[in-house]
This record gives structure tokens, C-alpha cells and sequence, in this order.
């Protein structure tokens, strides 16, 4: 959203008494989409957290069988995916998709793989892992399930029934929900801001579940089959939809040490029919300010001897990829929580213009975030604040296109005042002008 004013320049005393005009031009105000005014939010997706484990036929543990039980040990996936990302890439921000009870089996019977899958309570050591997951900066924990679903007497992987659509009416969903929800709050301490469906699968009362359950934002579809450009963030009723927008499994071409592995043939099936690549992919979604979500699995393993894709484990060398090919780019790296709880406020605050001062009006109940606005128009070489109603000052911090800050969701106005430091604040405000 952009908002057209003209500059007057005035040049004031110690008394504010404006003096003559110096100069008119055209500036804009623009609400920036997202935090910092960055292009667009980068997070890792990763589902199917829980205090689980595969055994292997000798017993011995090896990459790729936890699904989180391994806690902090060699071989766990969180040994994995420090070594692998945040090491290299510690500004990235994964969110992880827990399942707070016992994880389902997928299969059952002689012919499924061994495992030990325990609630997240039921150890000391995975409750304190967990407890540290959930504060560290680079984590966020959201629900996905208590049981992720129920395993059929077929001794079939496509005889599981998804979480979601295993409910026989509302009321059995909601008590699930708030059964996972008190236990993960039991503990650490801390609440869900969001989750997502396992399996992406609901039914007609699904939705309901989730909305009455208070939760902020919800994932309730798979996008990243549409590879040109796909559904954005939204609303529905008052949660925040989050997208699924990069499958970590759709390999970039010119990861050519892979040419001859499934994901590569894959890839070049979606040049051929689809028309596009992963970095073209990763292109739209940039200019057209959308979310990059990265889907990702703990783990391969499963108990019917699948591979389960897309999976950190298999994908790695992609994601690491995916990581180094956005460092071109002004983006920001974020939770699901953090980028949705801006988008509320993005969504939930209007800037609007009146004569000398801009104006910012909430909309939206719960918006906590301060909204970040860009400002183009004003001289570059001169420092400028924001000098509010209540006297409050708020600097503006130069950028490419024009000046940036911040402003908290509450009403209020500003006027932007030219500063400078050798006079003890000598200021010249902006005359706002509506169209």
C-alpha cells in the first residue's frame, strides 16, 4: 500500500515557527509486506518431530533413523541438521511439526520395520530435549498430531488413516487437540502458535477443529505442486493460512553429483511438463513477495522399508543448495509463528495520510507486531525521524529504496522531520497532501 505526498520543507526555530518553503516534491509512504521491508520470509519446514527412533536389523544406530528420540546423541537428526545447516546457515529458522504422543506406526505385523516410539513425557531426557528445542532461537514447535493417525490391519502403508480424517465428529478432534496441547505445555512450558494437518488430510468438521482450538495460524494445504507461484498466505476466519510452497525434494538441476538418482530424473520431469526449475521456482515466489516454506521430514525410515520424501537425510545436499542460492537476496528468515504473527499485523494495521502527519489505524484485534513502512521521496544525504504525537521520536534507517522504521500497531501519528545534530535538532516536518 502506497501513500502519494508532496514535501513542503519548512525551516523551524526554537520555537517551531515554520519559515518560507524551500522545495516541493512527490514522496511515497508504502507499508512494507514484510519485516525489516525484506523482499520475502525464508523457513524450513520439518514434520513428524517426535520421541521416536528406528531400529536397524543389527541393532547398531546410523543417519537417518531418528525421528527425534535420539535426542542431542551421535546420529540424532538434531546432531544432523546442525552440522548440515545451522553451522553453515545459522541464520536460518526451522519450524518443526511435533507429535506429542506416541507416534503411530505406519504398518504393523512381522513385515514392519522395528522401532521404539514413546509419548514426549515419557522420558527425562527427551522432556529436557524438548524444553530446549522450544527456547532455542533457531526452533519453533508446533502441533501435528498426537498419534499423526491410525494404522490399519491391512499390513498396507495405504491403509493408514491420517489423524485428522481418523475423528469420528468434532467433539473427538477438539479433546485431541487439547489433550496434545496440555501435554507439550506440561512439558516445557510453552504453548503452540500454530500446527499443521498430517498428511495434509481433513474432513467437512476438520477446519472447525482448529479454529475453536485457538490456534494462530494453521497449514491446511500442500502448494508446492504449483510451481507457478501457488496460493499466497491468507486468512481464514481469523487464523492465518501458512503455505507449503518449495518441496525439498524437488532437486535443482545443476546439483549434477545426483544425475543419475531419482530426484534428478524428477526434476527434469517438471522442466519438461511443468516449464520450470527449483530456482525458478524460488524466483517467483521472491518477486512476487510469497512465503518460501521448505518442506522436510525428519526422517527416511519408515516401517514398511519406504523411503519417505521429501527428508533432510536424502535431500541435504538440495537444501544446503536451496540455502546458498538465496543468499542473493534480501529476505527474511523466520518461524511460521514470527511470519505469521507480522502478517497479521500487516494484514491488521492501515497507514493512512492527513495534512502534516501519517497516521497508523489498527484494524485487526491481536496484532502485536510492529508494522515496518518504507518512505521514498526525501533527501538521501540528510537524517530524518518520525516525531510522534506524544513527542516520541523513531529514526528512520536508510535502505536502497528510500528509508525505513518501524511503527507499533496502535493508533497514533507521526510527522517525518528532517534532524541534525549541529544545531540541537534542527527540524524541517513534511506537509502531507491526500490525492
Amino acid at each position: 500500500m502506497k501513500i502519494r505526498m508532496h514535501e513542503g520543507v519548512y525551516r523551524l526555530s526554537g520555537r517551531m515557527i515554520p519559515a518560507r518553503i524551500k522545495q516541493v516534491r512527490m514522496i511515497t509512504v508504502e507499508k512494507c509486506k514484510w519485516k525489516y521491508g525484506k523482499q520475502a520470509p525464508v523457513v524450513i519446514m520439518m514434520d513428524d518431530l517426535c520421541n521416536k527412533y528406528m531400529i536397524q536389523e543389527d541393532g547398531a544406530p546410523g543417519f537417518g533413523n531418528d525421528w527425534g528420540g535420539y535426542c542431542k546423541k551421535e546420529y540424532s537428526w538434531y546432531r544432523f541438521v546442525n552440522d548440515h545447516i545451522f553451522n553453515d546457515f545459522p541464520y536460518a529458522r526451522m519450524t518443526c511439526f511435533l507429535v506429542t504422543g506416541r507416534r503411530e506406526d505406519l504398518i504393523k505385523g512381522e513385515r514392519a520395520n522395528r522401532n521404539i516410539s514413546l509419548r514426549i513425557d515419557e522420558t527425562d531426557e527427551f522432556r529436557d530435549f524438548l524444553t530446549y528445542l522450544s527456547s532455542d532461537e533457531h526452533f519453533e514447535m508446533a502441533y501435528h498430531g498426537y498419534t499423526h493417525g491410525r494404522c490399519s490391519d491391512s499390513g498396507r502403508a495405504d491403509g493408514f488413516v491420517q489423524e485428522w480424517r481418523a475423528f469420528k465428529d468434532l467433539d473427538e478432534a477438539v479433546k485431541s487437540i487439547h489433550a496434545g496441547i496440555s501435554l507439550y505445555h506440561d512439558v516445557t512450558g510453552h504453548r503452540f502458535s500454530g500446527g499443521k494437518f498430517c498428511g495434509y488430510a481433513s474432513n467437512a468438521f476438520s477446519l472447525e477443529s482448529i479454529t475453536e482450538s485457538g490456534f494462530e495460524y494453521w497449514c491446511c494445504n500442500e502448494n508446492y505442486a504449483d510451481l507457478n507461484g501457488g496460493q499466497d498466505i491468507g486468512f481464514i476466519e481469523d487464523m492465518v493460512d501458512f503455505p507449503s510452497t518449495i518441496d525439498g525434494h524437488l532437486f535443482s538441476l545443476r546439483l549434477v553429483h545426483h544425475v543419475f538418482g531419482k530426484e534428478y530424473l524428477r526434476a527434469l520431469y517438471y522442466l519438461i511438463r511443468k516449464h520450470t526449475t527449483l530456482e525458478g521456482r524460488l524466483k517467483t515466489l521472491i518477486n512476487n513477495g510469497q512465503v518460501i516454506s521448505i518442506q522436510s521430514h525428519t526422517s527416511p525410515i519408515r516401517e514398511d522399508n519406504m523411503r519417505q520424501f521429501p527428508n533432510v537425510v536424502d535431500d541435504i545436499d538440495n537444501i544446503r543448495y536451496i540455502l546458498s542460492f538465496l543468499k542473493k537476496y534480501d529476505l527474511w528468515y523466520a518461524t511460521c509463528a514470527e511470519i505469521s504473527s507480522y502478517y497479521r499485523s500487516y494484514m491488521g494495521v492501515d497507514v493512512s495520510s492527513e495534512r502534516r502527519r501519517i497516521t497508523v489505524i489498527p484494524k485487526m484485534e491481536r496484532c502485536i507486531d510492529n508494522i515496518w513502512i518504507r518512505i521514498e521521496g526525501i533527501d538521501k544525504d540528510k537524517k530524518w525521524i518520525l516525531v510522534g504525537d506524544n513527542g516520541e521520536r523513531i529514526g528512520l534507517e536508510a535502505s536502497d529504496n528510500g528509508f525505513l522504521c518501524s511503527l507499533p500497531p496502535q493508533r497514533s501519528g507521526y510527522c517525518i522531520m528532517e534532524y541534525s545534530d549541529s544545531c540541537n535538532g534542527l527540524y524541517s516536518p513534511v506537509i502531507i497532501r491526500r490525492n
